[in-house]
């Protein structure tokens, strides 16, 4: 091929031409979103968001935390050197599933059995399906999401050995998300 054709193909492949529109990519648009949580683990939070249409994973990792009902620490069966009901600092994941399904992910700190080594525990609550648009479109309302199963665990398989575990639980746990800008 001659060095001009060569040249004029890099430059249109480069600016998007060629059967591609070019366009934000996914999750470019930022956004405030607010999430609320009542039930089995009491909380609000907000956080800035980059997300459109093609999000399927919307959370605050920052400056926030949460309740923890005592259904959670007694079906926990915890120490209470691991964790006790009342606030925690911590952060949410809100996922929508490939198969629709929606799930809440609470990080929260404690300790281990033995009160020596810091653990990062994690309730993954699970519901069915979103009630509503996930990501949640701005002025639309919320999004929601009704759980009445979870899992503790802890983040990682070195935290397992003595961290306070139950596995499985049921109690009601409801997340709600809204997109407080456009």
């Amino acid at each position: 091929m001659h060095f001009a054709t060569v040249a004029l193909i890099g430059v249109l492949l480069s600016a998007g031409i060629g059967g591609e529109a070019r366009g934000k990519p996914p999750g470019s648009d930022p956004a405030l979103i607010g999430i609320e949580f009542s039930g089995a683990i009491v909380g609000t939070m907000s956080c800035e968001n980059k997300l459109n249409a093609d999000s399927t994973i919307l959370g605050c990792n920052k400056g926030g935390g949460f309740v923890l009902g005592e259904a959670i620490t007694e079906a926990a069966g915890a120490d209470p050197d691991c964790f006790t009901a009342g606030y925690t600092d911590g952060t949410i994941q809100l996922f929508l599933n490939n198969d629709g399904s929606a799930e809440a992910w609470f990080r929260f700190g404690g300790r281990d059995l033995s009160d020596a080594n810091d653990v990062l525990y994690v309730l993954e609550a699970y519901a069915p399906f979103w009630n509503g648009p996930f990501p949640p479109e701005y002025g639309v309302g919320a999004t929601t999401m009704d759980s009445s199963e979870w899992t503790l665990r802890a983040a990682n398989k070195r935290q397992e050995k003595n961290a306070c575990l139950v596995g499985n639980g049921n109690a009601q746990i409801t997340v709600s998300v809204r997109r407080l800008t456009e």
